[in-house]
């Protein structure tokens, strides 16, 4: 625990709000009580102290991969055309349901 003379130096200026339901506020207040401590020393314990979990990656590297080799492959095929070159319409429908295949289950994921 800090010194006395410590909020001398360190005034709380700031104010956080934050809305809890009646059954939240109930734990709080009764987590509080249990802690000896104030609902605002146990908030600010709990938050200056809690260990959060880093957020999870929305896609697994598998996806972005995959995903990054065949928009290599479009932007080939787009070079290709616009410098004048044919394409050949098997291999461009060939890349695109590819390209589909491997977006479908990414934006699934983004759905849910």
């Amino acid at each position: 625990m800090p010194p006395k003379d410590w909020r001398k130096d360190n005034p709380r200026k700031y104010r956080l709000k934050a809305r809890f339901s009646e059954e939240e506020e109930q734990i709080i207040r009764d987590r509080a009580a249990a802690a000896g401590k104030s609902r605002s020393a146990y908030m600010r314990d709990a938050m200056l102290n809690a260990e959060i979990d880093p957020p999870k990656p929305s896609k697994s590297p598998l996806d972005v991969d995959e995903l990054k080799a065949v928009g290599d492959q479009l932007n080939e095929l787009a070079k290709s055309a616009n410098s004048g070159k044919d394409l050949d319409p098997d291999h461009l429908n060939e890349v695109l349901a590819r390209f589909r295949a491997v977006l479908a289950p990414m934006l699934d994921k983004d759905a849910s």
